[in-house]
């Protein structure tokens, strides 16, 4: 329930519950885990690393976890800015969760998948690659194309996950692959003709072609669905164009 509460936003309810649950069970490491999640998320970094770093001490007997190794690369990126020890972090993220999941078999494979889990590991990749310049040392193109590889696994394993398949177009535009990028994302119109994120990157892909109309067509449709879509920048930037 508290991982639930988290995915839907609702910080301060998945807190408690977490709470509740160590309450019940002093060792529940899941629900440690939570409630650091959620302090990362409401930006207590203080707060969230000293109770990772406490975690971590006894957690060494039994060896780390992907999501004690998640954790350490979010505060690595959120806390420091070590976008090199962040995406490290990540790598090692990525290996010790395939490694969990990829003897499974049957429902306890999509179990262990776990597709929100891997949703996040692309998203942290990709915020280091897409839009963001590159640190001195650091491997974009093959960062990118790690969360690339992340989001070519989920979407093939769970294909009518959304939010997946438009972070992959994302990615597949900024791979300067528009045609592979626009495929997807009719595609996720047929999952879900309601999602504004579609049409808000359709628009900006038929925008960078300088076809305005199609753009704020695709805004338009976007509108009907959420009227968030009025407040986004490129809303009005076609419009004055058309």
């Amino acid at each position: 329930l508290g991982y639930q509460q988290m995915l839907q936003g609702e910080l301060q309810k998945a807190e408690q519950t977490f709470h509740e649950a160590v309450a019940r069970d002093e060792t529940d490491v899941r629900a440690l885990y939570g409630i650091i999640h959620c302090r990362v998320q409401e930006g207590n970094l203080d707060d969230a690393e000293e109770q990772l770093e406490f975690l971590s001490e006894i957690q060494v007997s039994v060896g780390k976890s992907p999501d004690l190794a998640f954790l350490q690369s979010l505060l690595a990126w959120r806390k420091r800015r070590d976008v090199d020890g962040a995406l490290q972090l990540l790598n090692e993220t990525l290996t010790l969760h395939i490694t969990a999941f990829k003897a499974a078999v049957g429902y306890d494979f999509f179990i262990k998948l776990n597709a929100d889990f891997m949703l996040d590991i692309a998203r942290e990749y990709l915020q280091h690659t897409i839009g963001t310049p590159a640190a001195e040392g650091s491997k974009p193109g093959g960062y990118l194309l790690r969360g690339i590889q992340v989001l070519d696994t989920l979407t093939r394993f769970v294909p009518g996950l959304v939010p997946a398949q438009v972070l992959l177009a994302k990615a597949k535009v900024a791979m300067d692959e528009i045609d592979v990028a626009t495929r997807i994302l009719h595609q996720c119109l047929r999952l879900d003709p309601s999602n504004s994120d579609t049409y808000l990157l359709l628009a900006r892909i038929y925008h960078g072609k300088d076809q305005p109309n199609a753009a704020l067509q695709y805004l338009e449709q976007g509108l009907s669905h959420d009227f968030s879509v009025r407040n986004h920048p490129l809303y009005h930037l076609v419009k004055a164009q058309v």
